[in-house]
Order: structure tokens, then sequence, then C-alpha cells
């Protein structure tokens, strides 16, 4: 399991882009919801997003999430400066396109300035971006098995039944309930997640893989709350030490 947490992006100090539509400013990409997006203008094909962190800090992971990127813009890239790119311009990662979300992961590497560039297919079009994430991530190595990965999907949809016995249906989003359950957590591991579950609590989202190397859904970015803070629960000794059950459920965010 892999967990992306903080995200130094919503902690900015300052956020910039190339270009944006008046009413779906840059500052969108940090708020919560990712239907709430950043769009860029149609009058430039290199659109960038530029964050100023107030200082130099760490990151291992970026994420582009909830975007119309295509596969015919290019140059998809994670950047970093030390002076606000006037002269320094460092290239950190490039993203391999995805229709869902992109994630870059790195050798940690530090810096006050970063940037997400790419460069559209044409000048005359918009891209839309949802969510970003920049900082750094936990991976859980060494679990035993999980004992479920489980994907819920829930339909917020309405319907009604007229006098008639028709049904007229109010089409609403559709999000996914995901849960985790693991027995045998080392003690070590066990603190970690009392540290983030404690750190974002129900209020605050974050990004997740249930696993970092499947390909198929449980692999998956996704973007989540938790519904409650995961009990902790003493599962016997593990080997020479004590081991514990980790329920971890999670809200699907849009």
């Amino acid at each position: 399991m892999r967990i992306y947490y903080p995200n130094l992006a919503d902690a900015y100090s300052a956020i910039s882009a190339s270009s944006a539509v008046s009413t779906l400013p840059v500052t969108n990409v940090t708020h919560f919801h990712k239907s709430r997006v950043w769009r860029t203008g149609t009058s430039v094909a290199d659109e960038y997003i530029t964050i100023d962190l107030g200082s130099s800090q760490a990151a291992t992971a970026a994420i582009i999430f909830a975007h119309t990127l295509t596969a015919g813009d290019s140059a998809i890239q994670l950047r970093k400066s030390t002076d606000n790119f006037a002269a320094n311009d460092v290239l950190v990662g490039t993203f391999t396109w995805s229709s869902g979300p992109m994630l870059l992961t790195f050798t940690s590497t530090s810096s006050r300035y970063w940037r997400i560039k790419f460069t559209k297919a044409s000048a005359g079009v918009s891209r839309d971006i949802g969510r970003i994430f920049l900082g750094t991530y936990t991976t859980f190595t060494g679990l035993p098995d999980w004992d479920g990965f489980s994907s819920s999907p829930i339909d917020l949809s309405q319907t009604q039944v007229s006098e008639g016995g028709q049904d007229y249906t109010n089409q609403r989003s559709q999000y996914r309930d995901i849960r985790l359950d693991a027995s045998g957590v080392s003690t070590a591991q066990a603190a970690d997640i009392k540290t983030f579950t404690e750190t974002v609590g129900a209020h605050t989202p974050f990004f997740l893989q249930a696993d970092e190397n499947a390909t198929d859904e449980s692999g998956e970015v996704f973007y989540v709350r938790l519904k409650k803070l995961p009990a902790r629960d003493t599962d016997g000794m593990v080997e020479t030490t004590l081991g514990w059950q980790i329920k971890l459920e999670a809200k699907e965010q849009l």
C-alpha cells in the first residue's frame, strides 16, 4: 500500500499559471473538490502551473488528477528552480500520459519553486486539471498479504416513481467506497498509520494506491477521504513482535 501525503501544493504561499479562464482560476487545483478545475486559455500552446512553497521543501512524487490532457499533448513535465525559473530551471521528471491519473515518482529532491508544464496539441484548445499533488509518499512494504481489497461503486442518482408506475431518475455522479483490511501489521507500520490518520483525520483528502505494483483496479491512484479513523487491533505475534490488524475505509472524492 502506498499513501501520498502531505500535499505541499495545498500549503502553497503563491501559485500562478501561464493562462486561465477567469471563472476557473489556477487556485482551483488546490481545492478539495476535483470537479472544481483550472482551465487554461486558448492563446498559447505551452502551459504551466508554478508553485512557490515559500521555502525549500523535499518531494518524491507528483500527480496530475482529473484532467483533460490528451495523447496529442507533449512534454508533460515536473520542473524545479531556485530563482522562480529566471535562470535556474531543472527537469525533475516527465509524466507518462494517461487519460486517468498521471503519477510521477522520483528520488527525493528539494526546491522552493516547482512547475508542472505541458505543451498542448495546439494553442487554440483549452485543458482542465482538477487536482495536483506535490509531496512525499509512504510505502508500507513487507506487509503480510492484505486480507482484502474492496471497491464498492455508489450511484448518487435518485429515482421517483410516478402514479402510473414509471420511473423518473435524476442522474447524478458515482463514486467508490474503498476498503483495505490487513493483519499481521508490524508495530512500526501500525505507528506510521496512526501518525497518518492523526494528520488527515476524516477531513483531509489524500491519494492512495492499494497495490502500487498492480495493473488492475487495486493499482489505481485513488483520491479519497477516510470515512472513519481506522481501528488498530492487536493480532497476536508476528515472529517475535506484536502484530496488528488494520481496517481502512475511504470514500472516493468527487
